[in-house]
């Protein structure tokens, strides 16, 4: 644009009027002077500082790094002669056309159009750049300088051209002919009607404006100064100009207008005055320095400066004549830059400045959105921030400003809307945090009516947007949360509603999509506003809750967005809050679970799960009643997903109700084995359908849970007996095993056993929770369960863990041994309740898997052992073998049947043989000669008859004499007679020597 006119004389008119140069150079004007690119723009004018001089002086103006020459400074040698100027043509056309009397004009600041201003602006806007022209102007008749002093017309025009649209260098000139116009006359009114308009001047972002008003200021201080001086016997109270004149009608307020006379003097010699060097530097001086003034008290610092001491009468009275001048005035212009001033003081004494600035808020509204744009486009101010600055007249503590916006917000007549509309809100908005609770009650009730109205106009769509965003963004406190819910109709009424004809189905139709709407808007405006402290609001929303299931089940349609939110609402609240005291009545948890069981939106589970676990941690009494069903839906859906944050919401509901649940067993039962197997079935009945890469993840999670050394072994019986088909169980089960220490994997094995045997029993104790049908083929399913077990055992990471175990030196080895010795007692048992079954299901063809199983039990870990107790069960163990086994033992008689012997002799010469393990070798030796005699022959014979009469020979003979004679019968019945009477006569010396003298 610079460029652009660079070849543009800025004399010559076109004979169209339009002048081009003029044109450009204020629309650079215009945009030097706006807030969000003009500082900008600005900086860019001060990098080109040498080519400015050829664009004006109007453009030189906006650039506050350079002098201008005065206006009112003699340059005619600069200026062309006027008779050949063409600007100075153009001047005497203006003014030719120009009236020289005026019909009933006495102020230009009249809120009437006037006739006469725009002929005369354009007269002095061509006689700007010429001193003389300028001179010219403020002599027309028309203006009436003469009575200048007496009414406010010739003021009035220059304060509106400098508060108006036009260029800098114009601005300035209306300012310093003022400023001349002052200086050259001798005070006799008191123009306090200017220092409103000084004030605005001061807040220019020109630096050329703020320069004229300062100088316009010490001026009218001087003229005040000199009339005081040269009045003799004290100041004369001077007429005051414009009063009843100024705004061509008679205010509401008409008293606060106008500064006594004193006061006059006082606000300008001692507020501003003192401050003019700051007023130069930059626009927001002068606004710090009128804030500081009113609201400093007795005294304080203003703009860095000591202030005297003024009385609050003072400062209130200066605060109400600038609000009411505000108020009054018809310049947009003047009143968008004094607001925010103002606006930012909020009382002085009892003076409030809602009150005094209240009159514009309600004039504003009532004038309408379209006036007041065009207002504001007229003197080129932004609307919007005009608006905004009016809005900002509202306090959240005055109700009066707030009904006002609340009474033009919902009433139907009013013409608010557009730009004001939007601004009723923004300010709402900013207010809300403040609002007193009642009042965000009415509020609140009002924005809900309008966000619910019929969509029949573009106005009233804004309408519904602005209100429904303005709940949504508002931080609604509590009590108002809490009146919205309550004010909520229920669903389910009109959902079961029925309607004979089509019309009044239409209108329940309507009707149920307005009450779901209100539902919606309420939901939304909670959850954003829900924090630590909100549980009142647990009961209502549990409330929407049911109401929401209740109207599923009568339409069979489900407002997932509504349980999100419903939902949601109460888990923010309840995390919170977590040591709160929750009344049980507040708390619906039958209607979470049916909203995890009913619902089809995952996104519903999930959040319920979630509610169901937070609640578990605060108030478990009321979760564990409706616990399992979760577990159960949880098996059949949400475990099944693969994607993370399904995982975890199952992991958090795990965490926080399992140790919940464990509790309250114990509490209850002394076995809650019942109740742990139908949590852990519902985890089984989940196993072929969790992600394989979860699964084993899943399950240990659940066994640190419920703990592994009491029900391992029932989530392995589970496994083995729900999914027998499963090929994956037995390598699955004995993953989950090797997650555990080896003391762990012994209690497991040890209470798998005894479940096993329980199973086979008539009338089982505990097996039923476990195993179905637990009598009914029961030795067929034990035999199956101790297959799935060998099975696990077999387990080459297992078998490794346990040697391991057992070949170290730490304490814990004993208590090992001592469970494995339980373990094969058990199994003994197992065995003799099963001798009538068929012997291949023992593993008669598996010799490989009875020579291990020996040659583990003869080993030094079993027999070998220094535990008379695994000793007494390795003896019980091989007898069992040997009834199974029978003539697949052969193989192994010379390596048991001698180490056996010695066992027995060693304890019974070192008189440590006890009952248990007396029974245990003879039941062995008895299987021995009962199954396979021939194989007990020569020296072993031999050694069990010595074993024998040592055994007679002890305290305990009474007490074992039976299985011993039991035991030499069978030596008689079934081993050969040569072989016997050969081993009696070999041992009869030593039968004498034992046996009773």
């Amino acid at each position: 644009m610079l460029r652009l006119s660079k070849g543009i004389d800025p004399l010559p008119q076109p004979k169209d009027g339009f002048d081009v140069h003029s044109a450009l150079v204020d629309l650079v004007r215009y945009v030097a002077d706006t807030t969000t690119v003009g500082p900008t723009f600005r900086h860019a004018l001060e990098e080109v500082d040498a080519g400015l001089q050829q664009y004006g002086n109007s453009l030189l103006g906006n650039h506050g790094g350079l002098e201008l020459i005065p206006v009112h400074q003699e340059a005619d040698e600069e200026m062309q002669d006027v008779d050949d100027n063409p600007q100075a043509t153009r001047f005497e056309e203006l003014t030719s056309q120009i009236p020289t009397r005026t019909a009933f004009e006495v102020s230009l600041l009249s809120h009437s159009d006037s006739y006469i201003f725009k002929s005369l602006s354009d007269a002095f806007l061509s006689a700007c750049q010429s001193p003389k022209n300028l001179h010219s102007f403020s002599e027309l008749p028309v203006l009436r300088k003469s009575l200048a002093m007496t009414e406010p017309l010739y003021v009035s025009f220059f304060v509106r051209i400098w508060c108006g649209d036009y260029s800098i260098s114009a601005r300035a000139a209306a300012i310093t002919t003022l400023s001349n116009y002052f200086k050259g006359e001798r005070l006799v009114a008191d123009v306090q009607v200017l220092l409103p308009y000084i004030i605005h001047a001061l807040g220019d972002a020109s630096p050329m404006i703020r320069r004229a008003a300062t100088e316009l200021l010490v001026i009218l201080a001087d003229a005040y100064r000199a009339m005081v001086d040269n009045t003799d016997g004290g100041p004369v109270a001077l007429p005051v100009l414009g009063k009843g004149q100024i705004y061509g009608r008679e205010s509401d307020e008409q008293d606060k207008l106008w500064l006594n006379q004193e006061i006059t003097v006082k606000l300008i010699r001692e507020w501003l005055v003192p401050h003019v060097e700051e007023f130069r530097l930059g626009p927001d001086q002068i606004g710090r320095c009128l804030i500081d003034h009113i609201e400093a008290g007795t005294e304080g610092t203003v703009l860095g400066k000591r202030t005297s001491k003024f009385k609050t009468s003072f400062r209130s009275t200066v605060l109400s004549w600038l609000c009411s001048h505000v108020v009054n005035t018809p310049l947009y212009s003047a009143r968008d830059r004094l607001l925010p001033l103002l606006t930012s003081i909020a009382k002085v004494g009892h003076t409030s400045t809602v009150s005094l600035l209240a009159p514009l808020l309600k004039a504003t509204l009532a004038q309408g959105s379209i006036t007041t744009k065009e207002k504001c486009e007229k003197e080129h101010i932004d609307t919007l921030q005009y608006v905004d600055h009016v809005m900002e007249i509202a306090r959240p503590n005055d109700r009066e400003t707030v009904k006002l916006l609340e009474d033009y917000m919902i009433d139907p007549t009013a013409t608010i809307h557009g730009t004001l509309y939007l601004a009723i809100f923004r300010r709402l908005r900013t207010l809300w945090p403040q609002l007193p609770a009642q009042h965000q009650v009415s509020l609140a009730r009002a924005m809900l009516d309008l966000a619910l109205l019929d969509p029949d106009s573009k106005d009233t769509k804004v309408q519904q947007q602005e209100a429904a965003d303005a709940l949504r963004d508002a931080k609604m406190s509590c009590e108002t949360l809490n009146v919205l819910l309550q004010d909520r109709p229920s669903l389910v009424k009109n959902a079961s509603e029925r309607a004979p004809k089509r019309r009044r189905t239409t209108a329940i139709v309507h009707t149920r999509g307005d009450e779901i709407r209100r539902t919606s808007i309420i939901l939304e405006a909670i959850e954003s506003s829900v924090s630590k402290g909100h549980l009142p609001l647990l009961s209502g929303l549990f409330e929407v809750v049911t109401d929401l299931q209740s109207y599923k089940e009568s339409t069979g349609t489900e407002l997932h967005y509504l349980e999100l939110m419903a939902m949601g609402s109460i888990l923010t609240i309840l995390e919170s809050s977590p040591n709160a005291q929750i009344q049980k009545a507040d708390v619906r948890a039958d209607v979470l679970v049916d909203c995890i069981r009913s619902s089809s939106n995952v996104q519903v589970q999930q959040t319920a799960l979630l509610l169901v676990s937070v609640l578990a941690g605060i108030t478990p009494e009321l979760i564990l009643h409706n616990v399992m069903p979760i577990f159960t839906f949880m098996g059949s859906s949400i475990m099944q997903r693969t994607d993370d944050y399904s995982t975890h919401v199952v992991q958090k509901t795990m965490d926080s109700v399992i140790p919940r649940v464990m509790e309250s067993l114990r509490e209850r039962n002394k076995d809650p084995l019942a109740g742990v197997s139908e949590l852990l079935l519902s985890f089984v009945a989940a196993f072929e359908h969790v992600p394989s890469q979860r699964r084993l993840a899943l399950f240990r999670s659940l066994m640190d849970l419920v703990g592994p050394g009491e029900y391992l072994f029932a989530l392995v019986i589970l496994l083995q007996n729900k999914l027998p088909d499963n090929k994956r169980i037995v390598q699955f089960s004995a993953d989950l095993l090797d997650c555990y220490q080896v003391n762990v994997l012994f209690e497991t094995v040890e209470r798998f056993a005894a479940t096993v045997l329980d199973s086979t029993q008539t009338k089982p104790t505990f097996s039923s929770h476990l195993v179905s049908s637990p009598h009914q083929n029961s030795k067929d399913g034990g035999t199956s369960m101790m297959a799935y077990l060998a099975a696990l055992l077999g387990d080459k990471r297992l078998l490794s863990k346990c040697k391991g175990a057992f070949t170290s030196e730490k304490s814990h080895v004993a208590g090992l041994r001592s469970t494995l010795a339980r373990i094969m007692d058990q199994l003994l048992s197992l065995s003799r309740q099963s001798r009538n079954m068929p012997r291949n299901q023992f593993g008669k063809k598996d010799i490989t898997a009875v020579m291990n199983a020996t040659h583990t039990v003869v080993g030094n870990y079993c027999l070998g052992a220094d535990s008379e107790e695994m000793q007494t069960t390795s003896l019980l163990s091989l007898s069992t073998i040997v009834e199974v086994s029978r003539d697949e033992f052969l193989p192994l008689i010379p390596q048991t049947l001698p180490k056996a012997l010695s066992l027995f002799n060693s304890a019974i010469e070192a008189d440590q043989c006890s009952n248990r393990l007396h029974r245990a070798a003879y039941s062995f030796f008895s299987a021995v000669l009962l199954y396979i005699p021939w194989t007990v022959t020569g020296h072993d014979l031999e050694f069990l008859l010595r074993v024998s009469h040592g055994s007679a020979n002890t305290s305990m003979n009474d007490e074992w004499s039976t299985e011993r004679g039991e035991a030499l019968d069978l030596v008689a019945k079934q081993v050969e007679s040569k072989d016997c009477c050969g081993a009696l006569e070999r041992t009869w010396s030593n039968a004498m020597e034992e046996g009773p003298e």
